[in-house]
């Protein structure tokens, strides 16, 4: 056993706004990272926390000036136990094509999630023990932590050759960028009309509303029945997340 400094709560008073959300997730992995957190660890809950600052900023804002509050804490016994906060009322559930991920990807991520409504505004809560291996001890100073590594900028690349047709995506497709892509790899297939293949291999964060964009291309192709690919090397974010919603990374129409 050794004794080492906890790691100060988290705190963060975020406007409602979307252009928040990427710096508010690079907040929350260096802070996790300070905590002890695997890689592992960091994506899920850089994605589960994601999801519910997304909820928070899209849907439940009380209008301008409104704010999301963010807490995180390291308890005694391993786990980390966080809160999205809003100070606004939910819309009524809705049938909209390819959204509303957002929560039953966040609650096949995370151990437990809960959600309580009230009048002054909707709480999210979510649970997660970290999966810290054990270390031998070393009674020399501890090192510092590791640095949480830089954002990356979204942006669609084409692969060598030029060619429209062979694309990469790079960065975070999340709430921000989502739309974007959508139009962009559609303007590349000709409305989904000739052959594309899609490299989401360097997606660094994927997010409900860009599986719900690379949903939308793959309905589209298979209408034209030209054919789509999407590819995402095993373990990488898009990967994991494509597969907890079902949407394999392969090739459409099927």
């Amino acid at each position: 056993m050794q004794r080492v400094t906890p790691v100060p709560d988290l705190a963060l008073d975020l406007p409602a706004e979307p252009a928040v959300l990427r710096g508010a997730r690079h907040e929350l992995g260096a802070w996790l990272t300070k905590a002890g957190a695997t890689e592992q660890d960091v994506f899920v809950l850089q994605h589960a926390l994601g999801e519910l600052m997304t909820n928070a900023v899209e849907h439940a804002a009380a209008g301008e000036g409104s704010t999301v509050t963010v807490t995180a804490s390291l308890t005694a016994s391993g786990a980390i136990e966080a809160a999205v906060t809003d100070r606004g009322t939910w819309r009524a559930p809705s049938r909209q094509e390819n959204r509303g991920r957002g929560l039953a990807l966040t609650s096949q991520l995370v151990e437990s999630l809960t959600v309580t409504h009230g009048t002054d505004g909707t709480v999210a809560r979510i649970r997660q023990p970290l999966t810290r291996p054990a270390r031998l001890l070393d009674m020399r100073d501890p090192p510092a932590p590791p640095e949480a590594p830089a954002a990356v900028e979204f942006r669609i690349v084409e692969q060598e050759g030029d060619d429209e047709a062979h694309v990469r995506v790079e960065g975070p497709l999340d709430a921000t960028s989502a739309s974007l892509a959508q139009r962009e790899l559609l303007r590349r297939s000709r409305g989904g009309t000739v052959p594309l293949s899609v490299e989401l291999s360097t997606v660094t964060h994927l997010s409900s509303a860009g599986v719900s964009a690379l949903h939308h291309v793959a309905a589209q192709h298979t209408a034209q029945g030209a054919p789509l690919s999407l590819i995402a090397s095993p373990g990488s974010p898009a990967q994991t997340i494509l597969a907890l919603v079902a949407l394999l990374p392969s090739s459409y129409p099927q």
